[in-house]
């Protein structure tokens, strides 16, 4: 097994392999708390087994297609945005060592961290997205609002109620974790 991997990537293929053979609906929503703990933040809607399932279909064969399963592989936005090919080896093992955010101007830029030093990780993807993304010659070339503006459409196209793309890094984690997984084995 490869040193410094860690296991949370290890299994996140079993998580790409369910959400391709599952069926299993896990719909729901969360309440989260605000700063004020009096005040209570509108529910963001959980995507389900099937939800995830239906989307990583319909944009099979786009340019959509590796950002979204590398979001249900657990990775943020930026993390996505900031990666290259130098970034993927030969054992399929893709390094997240930077992210892209805006800069007081607005303008995009590529921080040489992710959002934290925990963050900093290598992670095993299924051979058959590290061909995908040799095949491509690239991750995804786009501004930040992009992904969440393409997925909302697909929402309202396969009738899936709305949620951000972050989510999906939610549905890896929470997939885990009714799959026995501790937060340790995850992160």
């Amino acid at each position: 097994m490869l040193e410094g991997i860690s296991t949370f990537s290890k299994v996140i293929i079993g998580v790409i392999s369910s959400v391709a053979i599952a069926g299993a609906v896990t719909a729901g929503v969360t309440l989260a708390a605000e700063k004020d703990i009096n005040t209570i933040k509108k529910a963001e809607y959980e995507p389900s087994t099937n939800d995830v399932m239906k989307i990583l279909e319909e944009v099979k064969g786009t340019v959509y297609s590796i950002p979204f399963q590398l979001a249900v592989l657990g990775l943020r936005r930026g993390e996505i945005y900031a990666l290259t090919l130098d970034d993927l080896d030969d054992n399929n093992v893709l390094s997240i060592n930077k992210d892209m955010v805006l800069d007081k101007h607005n303008k995009q830029v590529v921080k040489n961290c992710p959002k934290t030093s925990a963050s900093n990780r290598r992670i095993l993807i299924p051979e058959s997205l590290a061909n995908e993304i040799r095949t491509a010659g690239t991750i995804f070339i786009g501004n930040l609002d992009t992904l969440n503006h393409y997925l909302t459409k697909v929402q309202r196209r396969l009738g899936i109620p709305h949620f951000k793309l972050h989510m999906l890094r939610h549905f890896a984690a929470a997939y885990l974790h009714k799959n026995g997984f501790t937060d340790a084995q995850i992160l």
